[in-house]
């Protein structure tokens, strides 16, 4: 007896686990959100967010930057799939930091950044402890009571000129770098580079595991409803407007 109901749970789990495969079938098409506003892309295991216009508050974007967000689909039972933006690591990969000695400053280390993000933002760094801050381009941290340690820093876009619509703010709000460790002690200059940190960094979407729900013919994801015009990958028509700044790289984000 024990032995049949054994058989029997097996059986049961087995349909459970034949049921969730179907229900999470694989799909492929084009959705589109309110007034060809914005468009989702589904291909199997990747997704794309693409604008189609401006809206209101956005601003300076680079030229040719109509990707809101990109990165993999994972399928979930009962019709749900979970959403992750790729990490854009080109961010990183051109980033650069030199040192150097200056002898004209006194017990500090002197930083200067460089990037492309227009409007106001906010730096914080450290090499130790505590973080400094400032609003500039250019931060000096001393060195009185602590030796010279690894360098952190992150710096926040107060601006938040490309939001989401009805209020509410989809993008990045904060770029952070990993810990950099001195090649040289006696270093108390440092240049950092960042080309690749404009206001199309922070006006992607921060999808980090967010799930949709994946109804015959429409995704509702954040409460907003896109509704399939598509099976096929199609392209819609970009209109960014004078806003538009040229991209740093010379290079349409849309054609990567």
């Amino acid at each position: 007896m024990k032995k049949s109901r054994i058989v029997t749970i097996v059986l049961v789990l087995s349909m459970f686990s034949i049921l969730e495969f179907v229900q999470a079938k694989k799909i492929r098409g084009t959705y589109l959100y309110s007034d060809n506003e914005e468009y989702i892309q589904i291909d199997e295991d990747i997704f794309k967010i693409i604008r189609t216009g401006v809206c209101i508050p956005c601003m300076d974007l680079d030229k040719g930057d109509s990707i809101a967000s990109f990165g993999s689909v994972e399928y979930i039972k009962d019709g749900f799939v979970k959403l992750k933006s790729d990490i854009d690591s080109s961010i990183y990969k051109n980033t650069t930091i030199e040192e150097s000695y200056d002898a004209s400053i006194k017990d500090s280390v002197k930083i200067k950044f460089l990037f492309f993000l227009k409007g106001k933002y906010r730096i914080g760094a450290t090499i130790g402890f505590p973080y400094m801050y400032t609003e500039n381009n250019c931060i000096t941290i001393p060195k009185k009571e602590y030796t010279l340690g690894p360098l952190n820093f992150n710096i926040y876009n107060l601006n938040l000129k490309c939001s989401g619509h009805n209020g509410e703010y989809f993008g990045r709000v904060v770029f952070y770098n990993p810990w950099y460790y001195f090649k040289d002690k006696k270093t108390n200059f440092l240049q950092i580079t960042i080309p690749n940190l404009t206001n199309s960094y922070y006006a992607r979407y921060f999808i980090n595991g967010e799930y949709a729900k994946i109804e015959k013919n429409k995704i509702i994801w954040r409460n907003r409803e896109y509704k399939k015009v598509s099976d096929d990958l199609i392209i819609p028509k970009i209109e960014l407007g004078d806003k538009a700044v040229d991209d740093v790289n010379g290079i349409d984000i849309i054609d990567r």
